[in-house]
């Protein structure tokens, strides 16, 4: 039996690296990385539909727009509780991205 597919033959999302990034400073490398994470769709950082529903209700669409929220902002939506926003700030963490949420 032989079997098509699978993890060795899907092909990979994000293309190489350009020659040139080669030359870019690690400080100028952590940027660039930081700009296309706060890029990304909510939707696809993990969090649950409902909650990626009521933050775009709210206009929060990128990871960027969710790292510019502050606590009182979250707190402030309906149907946002502290569970949903500890699971956002895990989120950001994970993604070592800057962020609002540890500050009051």
């Amino acid at each position: 039996m032989h079997i098509f597919g699978g993890p060795g033959k899907r092909k990979t999302r994000k293309p190489a690296d350009p020659a040139w990034k080669k030359f870019m400073s690690e400080a100028d490398l952590e940027e660039e990385r930081v700009h296309d994470r706060q890029a990304l769709s909510i939707a696809d950082i993990g969090l649950p539909v409902r909650i990626v529903n009521t933050m775009e209700a709210q206009d929060i669409y990128s990871v960027g727009d969710l790292a510019n929220c502050t606590m009182t902002r979250l707190l402030a939506i309906p149907n946002l509780g502290e569970i949903t926003i500890k699971r956002c700030v895990e989120l950001l963490d994970e993604l070592k991205i800057p962020h609002k949420l540890r500050e009051t």
